[in-house]
């Protein structure tokens, strides 16, 4: 029984660690972004990250609520903005990429025919204030990225 009880604890004490050590503070932002849709389109937006040791967090602007995903519909008369955020809590690494995938809902395509626009970007940095960016285009989609100096990237869909 005594082997029993000092496992427990011990097993206790380590998971209280752990939560301390890993305990979210409310996240802080790091950079803002903007998500705009060209011509009369509309587009279905989903924004994940991946991260093997710490989250990251989106605050959708302008409620500030956040989240380790975010999901919009964007078009042109209303566009999205969000902020990428991390939870500072002395082991923060910077270990992080997301990706913001969007497909065009604007079009009705059967799943025989294949042919909804979508996009998705894969965002990562190579060290601060150094973005690393990918886009991948598909169905005709013309999807693109611009760098806003010192806040950000503004991602647009067409």
């Amino acid at each position: 029984m005594k082997t029993i009880t000092t496992t427990l604890l011990t097993s206790a004490a380590l998971a209280l660690t752990a939560l301390s050590t890993y305990a979210e503070t409310p996240p802080t932002t790091h950079t803002t972004h903007h998500i705009y849709a060209k011509h009369s389109s509309k587009w279905y937006v989903k924004i994940v990250g991946i991260s093997p040791f710490e989250p990251a967090y989106f605050i959708a602007q302008p409620s500030d609520a956040y989240s380790q995903e975010l999901n919009y519909t964007v078009s042109e008369d209303h566009p999205a903005q969000y902020n990428f955020a991390f939870s500072f809590n002395g082991s923060t690494d910077f270990n992080v990429a997301y990706t913001v995938t969007a497909i065009d809902t604007s079009q009705s395509a059967g799943a025989s025919q294949g042919k909804t626009k979508s996009c998705t970007f894969v965002v990562g940095a190579n060290g601060p204030a150094d973005p690393n960016i990918h886009v991948e285009n598909y169905q005709g989609a013309k999807c693109s990225f611009n760098i806003v100096t010192g806040q950000g990237e503004d991602f647009t869909l067409e």
